[in-house]
């Protein structure tokens, strides 16, 4: 099965990392050198990752799992990456903090203890915070594949894929007034993606738009069907509201 748009966006971004963690693995170019006449032709790099098996975060960990596992597989698959003679692939080992920022910490230690020469962090902002310091202090690379706050991410060990929550705030003000030619918009901002509507309103305002109304909600069913008549009576261009993939369906259900 041929990898999805996402997956194979996690698979460049393993792949873009996978030198960087093969050389801090094993010492850079001195190191490599001295065991590519000793080493087999199947070396293999031990890449660490923190998964969430429940909690609320267990379906992004699992969406976020597979498509490191299909990226690593997809790497090997194709005969993995060639660093100074020396072909290496990639051995994926995982361990669970079940949401649970008390946990991080021991899962990490456990992979730790596995020789891992990369990490991939946990899906959470507080179990990324907890043990952030600590791998960036045993100099071992951690990509963080999902968390966009500006609370984690801060490290020089550190290598982010998605972007911030200001940066997804403002280029999606920009995609909205500039190609979808937007320019009266309702927002509804939930605590989680505060700064994605933040960085929204101010963009989209600073281009010459107009927010018509920003609503607060505590989940989907605080989009009522009071704030729905009000948005039809604002006769908004776009309506605006960043939540989980998860919770796209039930915003659908009741906007349409």
């Amino acid at each position: 099965m041929k990898a999805g748009k996402a997956t194979t966006f996690m698979l460049a971004a393993v792949a873009v990392c996978a030198t960087a963690f093969v050389m801090a693995g094993c010492g850079g170019e001195k190191a490599d050198r001295a065991t590519a006449g000793n080493m087999s032709k199947k070396a293999y790099i031990n890449i660490g990752q923190i998964i969430s098996s429940t909690g609320v975060a267990g379906e992004t960990s699992k969406n976020v799992s597979y498509g490191v596992t299909t990226a690593v597989n997809e790497i090997n698959s194709n005969g993995g990456v060639s660093v100074n003679g020396v072909n290496y692939k990639f051995k994926l080992m995982t361990a669970d903090d079940k949401e649970n920022k008390d946990l991080a910490g021991n899962a990490y230690n456990n992979l730790k203890d596995k020789k891992i020469k990369a990490l991939i962090s946990p899906v959470s902002v507080e179990s990324c915070k907890e043990i952030e310091k600590t791998v960036n202090d045993d100099n071992i690379p951690m990509m963080i594949p999902n968390i966009s706050s500006g609370d984690v991410g801060s490290y020089d060990n550190e290598y982010r894929v998605s972007m911030s929550d200001v940066q997804i705030g403002e280029k999606a003000a920009e995609y909205a007034y500039d190609e979808l030619n937007v320019r009266r918009v309702v927002t509804f901002r939930e605590d989680k993606y505060a700064g994605v509507v933040d960085a929204f309103i101010n963009r989209f305002q600073s281009l010459g738009g107009t927010i018509v109304t920003n609503n607060t909600y505590a989940d989907a069913a605080g989009i009522t069907p009071e704030a729905l008549e009000d948005l039809v009576n604002a006769s908004p261009d776009l309506i605006f509201i960043p939540d989980d993939i998860a919770n796209a369906a039930d915003h659908l259900d009741i906007l349409n």
